[in-house]
């Protein structure tokens, strides 16, 4: 019988694979393992002195209390925003929805590098707030715990709108069918709203 060469529809896919791969373990999974080796080798008194320095706890704290300030902001500005975005059409709208959606394509660490030099003493917005920040004797850092939530608010932004427009999307054909004749159509408002909400 005669070989038959099959053609793959993804060309060079195993160049690629290859390559990703290779690129995943030098950056990724490398450092990750040395990571925990030295983990391993620290024992159990110095991993907990490592863990419970007061430089670290301070990390622990200023990223739990960013995160669940920014997430009670999202909660509700984030829903109101999304609400709009969704539902009304208005001159912008697809600027703002593409604004919106930058952060997916922006990893969390870059936004949060980008926001601590736009914020710093000697950023561009950091310039315009010091004689505030001076004046109102407000300790102000691209490091503290108003800028981490900026920087959260940015990151988690496009997740309320995505999930609002899931939503809308699921429950549309339900939603716009008409209340039957004879039945007040405050039941199908309010139900309405509670399906959407």
């Amino acid at each position: 019988m005669a070989n038959v060469k099959r053609f793959s529809p993804l060309p060079g896919f195993g160049l690629a694979m290859g390559y990703t791969l290779v690129y995943l373990t030098l950056i990724v999974l490398i450092p990750l393992a040395a990571v925990g080796t030295k983990t391993l080798t620290m024992g159990w008194e110095a991993f907990w002195a490592a863990v419970s320095s007061p430089r670290v706890v301070a990390s622990y704290q200023l990223s739990f209390a960013a995160s669940l300030l920014a997430a009670a902001i999202n909660v509700v500005f984030g829903l109101i925003f999304a609400w709009v975005l969704v539902r009304y059409r208005f001159p912008g709208k697809v600027l703002i929805d593409s604004l919106v959606d930058l952060p997916f394509a922006l990893p969390t660490a870059v936004a949060g590098i980008a926001l601590a030099t736009i914020y710093s003493e000697n950023g561009p917005v950091g310039k315009l707030l010091e004689p505030w920040a001076s004046r109102s004797r407000i300790r102000r850092t691209a490091f503290s715990w108003r800028w981490s939530s900026s920087a959260y608010l940015l990151s988690c932004a496009p997740y309320s709108r995505s999930s609002a427009i899931s939503k809308r999307k699921s429950r549309r054909p339900r939603l716009g069918l008409a209340p039957r004749a004879g039945r007040p159509s405050c039941a199908s408002s309010c139900r309405t709203s509670r399906r959407l909400c």
